[in-house]
């Protein structure tokens, strides 16, 4: 083998070198962890968390009311993960993107982006990446990433809340995080022949591996029947889709029942407020900068001016006049006049 000269040499290794050398220029966007990008992290929220206008518990705070306790199990809302700053999460409204979550946005605020921070411990724990487990029983659950995984009732135990039913389970490692990215999700089928009673899923029937579907809230929900087999002359296997979920259980025989369903009512739509310009930018009472409207929305009412500027108020919860009071629940923005509505 020839011997290379010490000038060629010498310059193979500043070759080498220089291609060693890593890249100093700072990343096009803040690294997260499992090197997801920022814009797909998305957060639960347990309702009833106070909100603020920046991070600092005396800023202005955005929702102060304590969401009841149901059977142990808090509802959440959904936002986007903009940054960690220590005991603080900085979040962001969805806006309009509601179809890409198991859980909703902060309903009154549709049609607004708003820049919020909460504190870190307000966040829920949820389903990170598509879980599926099955059972030697013929039962079955899947999961989609964005439903709530709450602590369950001993080590390595979750219990994850879909369309108000309660799934105790075993999450596989991994499954379970504190963010998770959208995505799309499975229809929810509108029609069936079958569904299965309530009284049923009342009386803890609705069994799938060592654990029983639960109801968690106030209104019964329908479960359509997608299919049923017979598992042995008295229980049937049931399948049934919801959104964010899908679950295969050993149920009586006689609680798959036809399925007629009632006609709905029709409502009626309510007044609407004074809406902003779409496009415009909001302001905090003080005067920062709180985010822009990004599609329809109204204000209940108008208030008392900050400056230059008008501003408006918004309920964030509509309360039933026999609840106790739960707290102030009001959003309070201001816009600039010529984004404002238009004075009555």
């Amino acid at each position: 083998m020839p011997r290379l000269s010490l000038p060629v040499l010498l310059l193979g290794l500043l070759a080498c070198a220089h291609a060693s050398i890593p890249d100093e220029k700072p990343p096009s966007r803040p690294p997260t962890r499992e090197g997801a990008p920022d814009s797909s992290r998305f957060v639960l929220i347990r309702a009833g968390s106070n909100l603020y206008s920046r991070a600092d518990v005396g800023a202005e705070l955005l929702n102060e009311y304590k969401a009841p306790p149901t059977s142990g199990v808090p509802f959440t809302n959904v936002f986007r993960l903009v940054d960690e700053h220590r005991n603080w999460l900085e979040l962001e409204s969805l806006g309009d993107d509601d179809d890409l979550h198991c859980e909703l946005g902060l309903r009154p605020l549709r049609g607004l982006r708003l820049k919020l921070f909460a504190p870190v411990e307000s966040l829920v724990p949820a389903v990170a990446r598509p879980v599926s487990l099955t059972w030697t029983d013929g039962t079955a659950l899947s999961l989609e990433p964005g439903v709530p995984a709450f602590p369950g009732d001993g080590p390595g135990r979750s219990v994850a809340v879909a369309s108000r039913l309660r799934f105790p389970f075993s999450p596989p490692d991994g499954a379970v995080a504190d963010w998770y990215p959208a995505s799309t999700h499975a229809p929810v089928p509108k029609s069936a022949s079958l569904h299965l009673s309530r009284e049923s899923l009342l009386m803890g029937q609705l069994r799938y591996g060592d654990a029983a579907v639960a109801f968690v809230g106030s209104l019964d929900p329908t479960l359509l029947v997608a299919s049923s087999v017979p598992a042995d002359f008295k229980t049937a296997l049931a399948t049934v889709q919801i959104r964010c979920a899908r679950f295969t259980v050993r149920v009586p025989s006689p609680e798959v029942r036809p399925f007629k369903p009632l006609l709905g009512l029709l409502g009626t739509e309510s007044e609407k407020g004074p809406a902003p310009r779409i496009g415009a930018k909001v302001y905090w009472r003080d005067g920062t900068e709180a985010g822009e409207v990004i599609g329809e929305f109204h204000f209940d009412s108008e208030e008392q001016p900050a400056g230059d500027r008008r501003c408006f108020q918004k309920a964030l919860r509509y309360r039933d006049p026999k609840e106790a009071d739960l707290g102030p629940s009001l959003l309070h923005l201001c816009l600039d006049p010529a984004d404002a509505p238009p004075s009555p």
